[in-house]
């Protein structure tokens, strides 16, 4: 012991301390252990581990070749008259250009909105606007999860050349009742979950609208009234028979009523449309990473616009049928599946009733059957690379015609954790059609397959380079995306409303038919935690289209393009209680024809146009804010609260289109806006 001091000493003494003390406690330990149940149990305490870590607080995911969006964001977003929209809210993501205030659907890197599929547990509607497409048929509170694909990515894809996006229920179950009830000023909408025993669950929402009551006078504008309603339903039954084994049963049905009465004119418009969707899923999730789906399902669309003034009067009906079957079988990386479609169309036709003459056709019912069968492999080559590659086979019969398309997929990825590039190729036929006169939110845009009125299948091929690196441990993403697409095949209704009052109308001398191109690049910057969440982008594209016409031998700028958008999207939480919530917009106008000259000849107006879409309209502007308020115990079950939002809170006069009018035997032609500049909105939610 010599050479020891006494600090020395009292650093063994004290180490032998704890090593005797650690011993003591693993014996009193193990001897707990032993003695489980004996009255004479000791009690061990250890002291409290904390592990911090960054939560991904975002509810937007990143996915290959698109996004995943929780729905449960959305009542505190803001909200147009009290309703908060996922397809309205889906145009502020960087490649998905935004529209007007009378403009629905969604237009995906330079894609027209009949490109895409939109679909509910993977079952395809035919139009999902309400409105004049200020928000769509999908009631957010009945959803969980959003999932957006913004261009096919894989062989299962469907017959589409532009974005898939489906509405998804919870596939877990709830054991108690749950509610989630929001009332606005022009709808109000509620979602019940009922547990019908421990392996069933049924989820009941239903939405209807009651607008004249409040807005009657702001849908009054230059001697126009407009009567609108609408109302959504869905109904779906979750069955677990075990942990492997799911069935689902979905059932949708909305309806649209309008009403437009012009005084100028003594004239009437009617316009009514609606959806009805059932289906019938079996979904297997085996050992061994074997799962599959199978889907039976049944979809009908139809549309009645008619018109009735002093001279004459018209109706213009169309509809449409679909019966299904998806079956999809997933082991390890490979996916294989077979798709099939029959398709009953009745095409739009016009009983025209007038002082000159009456034009009633039968109506022609079409038939295609559409049968697909695909292959899709994904292999991890390293840690780092996977590839896949897909082939997707498909057979489309109409009544007059056969086509056959063998469509490729290719993608390669490249993660290295922190940052991630990918490359991809699709190809892809489209066989059914809608097109029309007039892209406002009313359905006027008819359906109809390839083989007739001249229309071969569209074809379109599509390369897309995306990349994405995490920045602050995670708390940031930064993402740029590329496209190019060349498409085939493409239609573009050429003429006017008063075309369908001629005696001899005739859809294929109205259609033009050519080839477009798609490009462009965005960049968005995401903050995934904190108070403060969402994220800014910036979007450039075109979208060209080139007709072989004697009249529009050219190429020119689709009707939807807008050229350059900035958007942003950001919620902040202020407390426990208060959540504020912003969305901006600032983006090109859209092309449009305007008239060189007008003449009066004969008190008739004879009309000279510039070249085809070669005038745009001024830039689109809009700020929309909101703040959420929780009412309430905050320890409460129940969830209760205010939402007040602001639509277009600067007030910017954006232009709709241009309008011809004739005033004592002149003619103004002028810019029309949306009937109000700024909207203030209220609205109450409920859950428990």
């Amino acid at each position: 012991m010599r050479g020891l001091t006494g600090k020395s000493l009292f650093l063994i003494l004290l180490l032998l301390s704890l090593t005797y003390s650690s011993t003591m406690a693993q014996q009193q330990n193990v001897k707990k252990e032993n003695n489980t149940g004996s009255g004479d149990e000791k009690n061990l305490s250890l002291d409290s581990v904390v592990v911090s870590a960054w939560k991904n607080h975002s509810s937007l995911q990143t996915i290959r070749g698109g996004y995943e969006w929780d729905m449960g964001i959305m009542h505190i977003l803001p909200k147009f008259m009290g309703n908060a929209d996922p397809i309205r809210h889906t145009q502020v993501l960087p490649g998905i250009q935004t529209n007007g205030e009378y403009a629905g659907g969604l237009h995906v890197e330079g894609c027209d909105n009949q490109h895409n599929t939109y679909s509910i547990n993977g079952v395809p509607l035919y139009n999902v606007s309400h409105i004049l497409g200020f928000f769509s048929t999908f009631n957010p509170t009945h959803y969980t999860l959003m999932s957006l694909t913004k261009s096919p990515q894989d062989a299962a894809a469907d017959n589409r050349l532009g974005a898939t996006l489906d509405m998804q229920i919870s596939n877990q179950l709830n054991d108690s009742v749950s509610l989630d009830v929001d009332v606005g000023l022009i709808s109000s909408q509620g979602t019940l979950c009922l547990p019908l025993g421990k392996k069933t669950n049924l989820l009941l929402s239903a939405r209807t609208s009651y607008i004249n009551l409040l807005y009657s006078r702001w849908l009054q504008s230059d001697n126009e009234e407009l009567k609108y309603s609408f109302y959504d339903i869905n109904a779906s039954v979750l069955h677990q028979f075990d942990q492997k084994n799911r069935l689902l049963l979905d059932f949708y049905a909305g309806k649209d009523n309008g009403r437009v009465f012009i005084s100028d004119y003594l004239t009437t418009i009617k316009e009514r449309w609606g959806n009805t969707a059932g289906s019938l899923q079996w979904i297997h999730n085996g050992a061994n990473d074997f799962s599959m789906r199978h889907i039976l399902y049944c979809t009908h669309y139809f549309n009645k616009l008619s018109l009735d003034m002093n001279a004459f009067a018209f109706r213009l009906p169309s509809d449409i049928t679909d019966l299904g079957y998806k079956g999809k079988i997933m082991w390890r990386g490979l996916t294989t599946g077979l798709d099939v479609i029959q398709h009953m169309l009745i095409p739009q036709h016009a009983n025209v009733i007038s002082d000159f003459h009456s034009v009633k056709p039968a109506p022609s019912t079409q038939w295609g059957g559409e049968y697909s069968l695909y292959a899709d492999y994904s292999r991890r080559f390293t840690d780092r690379i996977s590839v896949n590659s897909g082939l997707r086979y498909t057979i489309f019969h109409s009544n007059s015609a056969t086509y056959h398309s063998l469509a490729p997929n290719i993608g390669a990825v490249y993660d290295a954790g922190k940052w991630k590039v990918s490359l991809s190729y699709a190809m892809r036929s489209q066989y059914m059609f809608q097109t029309g006169f007039s892209s406002l939110g009313l359905p006027t845009e008819s359906w109809t397959m390839a083989g007739t009125d001249n229309i071969i299948p569209q074809l379109g091929h599509g390369f897309t380079a995306s990349s994405s690196i995490n920045i602050a441990g995670g708390r940031y993403q930064l993402t740029l995306d590329a496209y190019y697409r060349w498409l085939d095949g493409q239609v573009e209704y050429q003429g006017t409303f008063y075309d369908f009052v001629v005696s001899d109308y005739q859809l294929n001398k109205h259609l033009l038919h050519g080839r477009g191109r798609n490009f462009g690049v965005s960049l968005m910057l995401t903050k995934r935690t904190g108070r403060l969440t969402g994220w800014l982008s910036y979007s450039f594209g075109r979208a060209l289209r080139t007709f072989d016409n004697k009249n529009f031998n050219d190429t020119y700028p689709a009707s939807h393009e807008r050229i350059h958008e900035l958007n942003f999207l950001v919620s902040y939480k202020l407390s426990r209680r208060l959540n504020l919530g912003a969305t901006f917009v600032l983006a090109s106008g859209t092309p449009f024809t305007a008239p060189k000259y007008f003449y009066i000849i004969n008190q008739k107006i004879v009309t000279q146009y510039a070249a085809h879409n070669s005038n745009r309209l001024p830039a689109y502007s809009r700020l929309d804010l909101s703040l959420n308020c929780r009412l309430g115990r905050l320890q409460s079950k129940t969830e209760k609260g205010l939402n007040f939002s602001l639509y277009n809170t600067l007030q910017h006069s954006n232009a709709l289109y241009y309008g011809m009018k004739i005033y004592r035997n002149e003619v103004a032609y002028r810019r029309v806006t949306f009937l109000v500049y700024m909207l203030p909105s209220l609205s109450f939610y409920y859950k428990f």
